[in-house]
């Protein structure tokens, strides 16, 4: 949801930064230097370009990433709908981890009941194993089998890092909670 690029605008040494903050009014990065056995400072640091307003009123791929994500933290809580529950079901599987984890976060809310058997039908390996996961996370073990079984069909050769990660990280859980 987030994206960076790293650009060094402004070196010292030391440079023994104590507090900064970014002024609304003017755009201006102010910051304190000092302590260590060095001298206090204080510094300002603006940009020599003016701000561009169009730049700001596009919405960009991280503004609807993180759009996307906030939505579904807004189903972090019990009695969604079940039009809510199933787009949750279709973020498990997102590049993005912040949005998928926002997705599993938001099933292990609600009754298991409501949504146990589309993920261990689900035709997705990777919404498939972030669902088991949720679903051992939220689980009082009346799934406990259903989910072992489900681990127990992946074709572990066939998944890709991220996705033996939850699968390793599925296993790890259930067995702590579950036995």
């Amino acid at each position: 949801s987030y994206d960076a690029s790293a650009n060094v605008f402004l070196s010292g040494s030391p440079l023994p930064i104590a507090d900064l903050v970014v002024h609304r009014g003017d755009n201006c990065l102010y910051f304190v230097v000092g302590g260590r056995g060095t001298a206090s400072s204080i510094f300002r640091v603006g940009s020599e370009r003016p701000d561009d307003p169009d730049r700001h009123s596009e919405a960009t791929s991280t503004d609807r990433a993180r759009q996307q994500r906030r939505s579904l933290e807004a189903l972090h809580r019990p009695g969604i709908s079940s039009a809510e529950i199933d787009r949750a079901i279709n973020q498990l599987a997102n590049d993005d981890r912040q949005i998928a984890f926002a997705a599993r976060i938001a099933l292990e809310h609600q009754y298991t009941d409501r949504w146990a058997t589309k993920v261990l039908s689900h035709p997705d390996d990777a919404t498939r194993l972030m669902g088991l996961l949720a679903l051992t996370r939220s689980d009082d073990g009346s799934h406990a089998g259903d989910v072992v079984d489900a681990l127990m069909e992946v074709e572990l050769s066939s998944l890709g890092d991220q996705c033996t990660l939850i699968y390793l990280r599925t296993w790890h859980v259930h067995m702590a909670r579950h036995g």
